[in-house]
């Protein structure tokens, strides 16, 4: 048999990955859900997953649009009679194959399953949120308080569970991997027994705010690595970075900061090679409160996160611009430029300089790491100490 259309039951994450990449293969596809919620998110997470191809350039508008051309959306599939090929949901094996052979029908409810194996609690990984998922299929979220911040009702769904909120009607689909819940961004819940309140994570494990925002600049020891393009020649060197505020206003619930962090690198640092080399320095953002790091891949320059302040998810949004220049005596000069969109009164946020990974081979790891775009502490870094980095407190 020719298959020319695949069809997914089930538009979550999984569904719409599966989608996706059927859909690049050169096939036509149907993706059906139940509930209608679902299939808008699935209808606008495939959407955003070419949109990122455009971005990087691998394809064009015109190949986005022939391609989504290909795709169609059902909340009423019967049968898998109208596709050549149809993957659906197992509870117990997760997404199978449908021989050509076999029936497929509308029975089957992926979101109707156990919700059983996600009743408990459930934390937000290095943060201060709780999810407690009841028998009933009732659940809510806890702050360090144990007080309610939203709720609602549950059903398991494509290998995971969805979430709905009973005070908005949003949905929240939360997949199953190796013991753990994912959220849309990758964040990661981990089942816990009991709320253990704790300070904030700066306090906690004793790291110093040593950058002061607008006062000069700081020398970081290793902050500089030099090295030539196949990895060989590894060498660290130092650096200077200073960090200043050019506007913090706050409108419509929004704060909006916008700052500059400069790194100078002096010519003592950078060693002389005899091929082309490369120098890099390193930095994130992180949150005082929950010591998460809100990763910035060098090659993006607009991301968004979520992350728990006041016990509630909140939205924390940058824009990046970054320029490296030889000015003066220096022997090159960078600068990454900030527009920050953050909750209102939220005070938590650091910019951290830090000490190069001490090979390249951790440096390939902190750049996978930062790949991911997801949430991670920064005792997550190979080689790295907290206690060396620079912290410069935003306000």
């Amino acid at each position: 048999m020719e298959v020319k259309t695949v069809g997914v039951y089930g538009a979550g994450l999984m569904g719409r990955g599966i989608a996706q990449v059927a859909l690049e293969g050169g096939y036509d596809v149907v993706l059906y859900n139940h509930r209608t919620p679902t299939l808008e998110k699935g209808v606008a997470g495939i959407q955003k997953g070419f949109d990122k191809k455009i971005a990087k350039g691998k394809i064009t508008e015109e190949q986005k649009n022939e391609t989504l051309g290909r795709v169609s959306f059902t909340l009423e599939l019967a049968d898998g009679s109208a596709v050549g090929m149809v993957w659906y949901w197992d509870e117990e094996n997760g997404f199978l194959f449908a021989p050509e052979d076999s029936s497929v029908t509308g029975g089957i409810q992926v979101e109707d399953g156990d919700i059983s194996p996600y009743v408990g609690l459930w934390q937000y990984e290095a943060q201060h949120l709780w999810l407690n998922i009841h028998e009933d299929a009732s659940w809510e979220f806890l702050n360090s308080d144990q007080g309610v911040t939203y709720s609602g009702t549950a059903q398991a769904s494509d290998g995971g569970v969805e979430l709905f909120f009973e005070d908005n009607g949003d949905t929240m689909t939360l997949i199953a991997a190796d013991g753990v819940l994912l959220d849309r961004e990758g964040n990661q819940l981990v089942p816990v027994e009991e709320i253990v309140s704790t300070g904030p994570y700066f306090e906690e494990n004793a790291l110093s705010i040593d950058g002061v925002v607008g006062k000069g600049s700081v020398l970081l020891s290793g902050a500089i690595s030099n090295y030539r393009a196949d990895g060989s020649g590894y060498t660290l060197g130092d650096a200077y970075w200073e960090v200043t505020v050019d506007r913090d206003d706050t409108h419509d619930g929004i704060r909006d900061l916008e700052f500059t962090a400069v790194c100078y690198l002096p010519e003592s640092s950078i060693p002389l090679f005899d091929t082309d080399f490369t120098s890099k320095v390193f930095s994130e953002l992180c949150d005082y409160y929950t010591g998460v790091v809100f990763p910035i891949p060098m090659d993006d320059d607009h991301l968004r996160y979520s992350f728990e302040w006041q016990g509630e998810m909140q939205e924390a949004e940058f824009f990046i611009t970054r320029t490296w220049e030889k000015t003066g005596d220096w022997f090159y000069v960078f600068t990454k430029h900030f527009n920050a969109y953050l909750p209102a009164g939220y005070d938590g946020l650091i910019f951290a300089a830090m000490p190069a990974p001490n090979s390249y081979a951790n440096q390939l790891e902190w750049d996978r790491i930062d790949e991911e775009k997801v949430l991670y502490s920064l005792t997550d870094l190979p080689s790295l100490d907290p206690h060396s980095c620079l912290f410069f407190p935003m306000g």
